[in-house]
């Protein structure tokens, strides 16, 4: 068994890798964006405040709110869209490990030892190794 860590999370769902800007008019609640491409794709009225987060995420959402006014749109843009991923971070490298090591034992598994999850090899293949020995202990075998 294998996950990825928080920071391959967080870099799949980073925003500013798919869309180059977000504006919001809270007068109107219209909610737009653009594609790296200048593409529009997402043009929606209706969309109050508290709801924005369903469509660009929670922390996005937050700085957009939180973002100055131009002529009545709060915009971000480029690298404004990335995010730390915090919560991704400590839910795959804090709670995940810690589950799996309290969980393991009860389904009969081995109680695994501390482990490293290395991201990705030169063939795009996962690998996880055992953090005390440095063995491998799992690699996809990518030929699906």
């Amino acid at each position: 068994m294998a996950f990825i860590n928080g920071e391959q999370s967080a870099d799949r769902y980073d925003l500013s890798k798919r869309v180059s800007a977000v504006s919001y008019n809270p007068e109107k609640q219209w909610l737009i964006a653009d594609d790296a491409d200048g593409s529009r794709i997402l043009n929606k009225k209706g969309i109050a405040p508290e709801n924005i987060e369903d469509y660009i995420g929670k922390e996005v959402a937050r700085k957009l709110i939180e973002a100055d006014k131009d002529e009545g749109w709060h915009e971000l843009y480029g690298t404004d869209l990335k995010v730390g991923g915090d919560g991704m971070k400590a839910f795959y490298d804090q709670i995940v490990p810690m589950a799996v090591k309290k969980l393991l034992p009860k389904v009969g598994g081995e109680k695994p030892t501390s482990v490293v999850f290395g991201g990705e090899d030169e063939r795009g293949r996962f690998v996880v190794f055992d953090d005390d020995s440095g063995e491998r202990l799992f690699r996809t075998d990518n030929r699906g």
